[in-house]
């Protein structure tokens, strides 16, 4: 599994300066290309992109200690995530699994 920001799968251009948009999307794309290819070997490989901040992470509770900063981010449960990541894993139905402003 490969995890990366919801960049790979929504480019926010404000972000751009601070991301590796064309790298992140390789990733993403060779992921999902590689399961493709694996698919008649029973391997799996399969993409997680998080589009947002990760509620009572570090960073979260960094950024949150800032009080409203006006960047209206998403915020996911954890708990959510690992259920996503887990049923990937376990169901292996689809190559992606996505996390951003429009499915939180």
């Amino acid at each position: 599994m490969i995890a990366n920001g919801g960049n790979t799968h929504k480019p926010l251009p404000a972000f751009g300066p601070t991301a590796p948009l064309a790298a992140a999307g390789a990733v993403r794309t060779y992921t999902l290309t590689l399961n493709a290819g694996l698919e008649s070997t029973g391997v799996y490989a399969d993409a997680l992109s998080i589009g947002g901040m990760i509620e009572r992470s570090a960073t979260y509770e960094a950024t949150s200690a800032y009080g409203d900063t006006g960047a209206a981010l998403s915020t996911f449960d954890p708990e959510d995530l690992a259920e996503c990541a887990w049923k990937l894993f376990t169901e292996r139905d689809r190559a992606e699994g996505v996390f951003t402003a429009s499915t939180s």
